[in-house]
């Protein structure tokens, strides 16, 4: 038995710090992709995806944090009444941070289709509809949050039981799915909007200018990603936890970590090599047009 969990722990801070590792290499690509563009410009290239982008980095910094609270605890590093208090309050803030990365990848989407449809509008307004109504569903979700888990925090006691590392069984999320229910519900929702985009990129032949054909070619790398790294895994691990009370989150990172990880580093390195910019000409060569 000893043996057993000694393997299980052993997992679990490979795990973690693999995570740490793909979260900080993130972190390096952002500053390779600003080194050599200013923000305005990244800005001008997509507005949405600027957001997305945004709301990576931010999940980064505090990825980076939790997974190292986490790593300290389950190594035994750290005092378990003091990590059962704080972890409850970081997957929160994991799971809505998350959750606005989903709302603007589903805009993200949207505006693509409308771009492939008709390439030629001006959607100001659409656009500015669009954000507002992300906006205040990532808001609502996130009170939403607040409310239900403020019924069944209690900072008196460890609510991180014995043998736990995942977040899906500590006290709180074992007894108010509501956090866990509305990242499985947006991550299906992306993959609706995302086949839609799919089917009107494959079926339309418009031609683009080179930076938006782009764009629609890192939402489709996008939208491949979301759906084999991160929503197949989370949406078996929400069956099998509904209908067994059990957990793959051991294999495939504390709810689904590893593919979430997995999904953002790729998609920030797809970025940077499709729109790296070009080497400068030396002295002996000159370019063309």
């Amino acid at each position: 038995m000893e043996l057993h969990e000694n393997k299980r722990r052993g997992v679990a801070v490979a795990e973690f710090i693999f995570l740490i590792i793909l979260w900080a290499s993130t972190i390096l690509l952002f500053c390779l992709i600003f080194r050599s563009r200013s923000i305005k410009e990244f800005w001008r290239k997509s507005s949405t995806l600027a957001i997305v982008f945004a709301f990576i980095f931010l999940n980064a910094v505090h990825q980076i944090i939790h997974f190292t609270s986490w790593t300290l605890y389950v190594s035994q590093a750290s005092p378990s009444q003091i990590f059962g208090n704080a972890e409850p309050v970081f997957g929160i803030t994991s799971i809505s941070i998350q959750s606005f990365y989903d709302c603007f990848t589903i805009v993200l989407f949207v505006q693509r289709i409308a771009i492939i449809m008709d390439p030629a509008k001006n959607r100001r307004t659409y656009n500015r509809i669009l954000y507002g109504a992300a906006t205040i569903a990532c808001c609502s979700i996130f009170l939403w949050f607040i409310v239900a888990y403020s019924k069944v925090i209690d900072f008196s006691v460890n609510m991180v039981p014995a043998e736990c590392y995942t977040l899906t069984c500590t006290n709180p999320f074992r007894v108010e799915r509501s956090a866990l229910n509305a990242r499985t519900a947006l991550s299906i929702t992306n993959v609706v909007v995302g086949i839609v985009f799919l089917v009107v990129f494959l079926s339309r032949k418009t031609i683009m200018r080179t930076n938006v054909a782009k764009v629609n070619q890192l939402t489709r790398v996008l939208f491949f990603e979301r759906l084999f790294l991160e929503v197949i895994p989370l949406t078996v691990d929400s069956i099998f936890i509904a209908q067994t009370g059990v957990s793959i989150g051991l294999y495939i990172g504390p709810f689904g970590a590893i593919g979430c990880t997995t999904e953002a580093f790729c998609f920030v390195l797809v970025y940077y090599i499709v729109f790296k910019p070009p080497r400068k000409a030396g002295p002996g060569h000159s370019s063309t047009q």
